[in-house]
């Protein structure tokens, strides 16, 4: 491996274990946010985190123009930089007391996101075609331990009673070094040339969108609803459901460090022909299993399911046709999209027939998946490919 790529993996590494690190910690801190605002009511608080999803979702389709025009590296730096002065921005207005301030600033937060999300995958992938190799899963897999490692801040602030005005200004400062880091050493993707034209929807993209609105979907469902699903169903306290999410973030992680070493054995088609069957198996158990054991099992299966799923479509994405950069971004966008409507749409559904048998729902595009992953064209191609 040359040094210039040592070093851009190197970067990108430290960047998603930042962004991990940035993003988790804002979302960690809701107890505490919710406090120095007054004692708003959950309503009002999930009007920021609303405001910082309609941020993410506005940027993600917005940053193919920018990365086109500026390039990755302007965005990765750019971005972060906006990140940490946002988030700064944000628990000043926090201990104020300025609740309509901070709707604002969770808008623009969830905005740099967005755009540092969407430019950390397009780094990922020059690298990935500078190495000849599959490396998304194990980026993707230190973003999971940067989720961890902010969790455990968090955990250690609280126990100092610190408010969240240091933590985030500790954080930002990180995120800024990171992202001005790795903006001087990740390569650029495309050729700007290459990149004009070819915006319209082809069968490759339109059957890699399925794919990538069924991972999404189902892991940002597994992130929301896993815990609270064992509560109803088997009475258990919040302590032993939260070993469930363990499990599931356990086996996503760790099957996204082994993702190099599965895709190179096995190739791209089949890894995501396994994690549609995990995904199916996993969530088809969770929801029948009559015994709590069976959850543990499910949850397994399910975070294995779920964790090669975004990272092997944004690879795929990226080389299945012209303009990489809207390719990417589009379906990148379409999977932040997911993640955040599926969620609440579980929950309504959950008020008439309960947590698990909601998430039924979840099997019809995973079966569209799995159907678009053993018989469409795509998985032809791939496979003579």
């Amino acid at each position: 491996m040359s040094p210039a790529l040592a070093r851009a993996r190197f970067a990108l590494v430290a960047l998603f274990v930042a962004y991990g690190v940035t993003y988790l910690s804002f979302i960690s801190r809701l107890v505490k946010i919710r406090e120095e605002l007054g004692g708003i009511t959950p309503a009002e608080l999930a009007v920021i985190l609303f405001a910082a999803s309609v941020g993410d979702v506005v940027a993600s389709p917005l940053c193919g123009y920018f990365l086109e025009r500026l390039g990755i590296r302007a965005v990765i730096r750019f971005g972060g930089t906006a990140m940490a002065v946002w988030l700064t921005l944000f628990a000043l207005c926090t201990g104020a007391g300025w609740y309509y301030a901070d709707i604002g600033l969770a808008f623009l937060l969830g905005a740099s996101l967005g755009s540092v999300n969407i430019a950390m995958n397009m780094a990922g992938v020059a690298i990935e075609r500078r190495a000849g190799q599959t490396l998304m899963p194990f980026f993707h897999a230190f973003f999971c331990l940067g989720a961890v490692l902010a969790t455990t801040i968090s955990h250690f602030t609280v126990q100092l009673s610190l408010g969240i005005l240091p933590q985030y200004v500790a954080v930002g400062t990180v995120m800024i070094g990171v992202a001005h880091y790795a903006a001087r050493n990740v390569f650029e993707f495309h050729d700007k040339k290459a990149d004009k034209g070819g915006r319209q929807l082809d069968r490759a993209l339109i059957l890699l969108i399925l794919l990538m609105m069924a991972v999404a979907l189902t892991e940002g469902c597994g992130n929301d609803w896993i815990v609270l699903g064992a509560v109803e169903a088997f009475a258990v306290s919040e302590a032993t459901a939260i070993g469930a999410l363990w499990i599931y973030l356990f086996f996503e992680t760790t099957t996204r460090f082994a993702g190099r070493r599965l895709t190179r054995r096995f190739g791209e088609i089949n890894c995501l022909r396994g994690s549609f069957v995990a995904a199916l198996t996993g969530v088809g158990l969770y929801i029948a299993t009559p015994e709590l054991w069976g959850v543990w099992v499910a949850t397994a299966l399910w975070g294995a399911g779920v964790a090669l799923g975004y990272p092997l479509v944004i690879s795929m994405a990226a080389a299945s046709g012209e303009n990489p950069s809207f390719r990417v971004s589009l379906v990148a966008a379409l999977g932040t999209i997911m993640n955040i409507a599926a969620p609440p749409a579980i929950g309504l559904i959950a008020n008439f027939t309960g947590i698990r048998h909601a998430l039924i729902v979840l099997l019809v595009p995973l079966t569209v998946g799995f159907a678009v992953v053993f018989f469409s064209s795509l998985a032809k191609r791939k496979e003579q490919s």
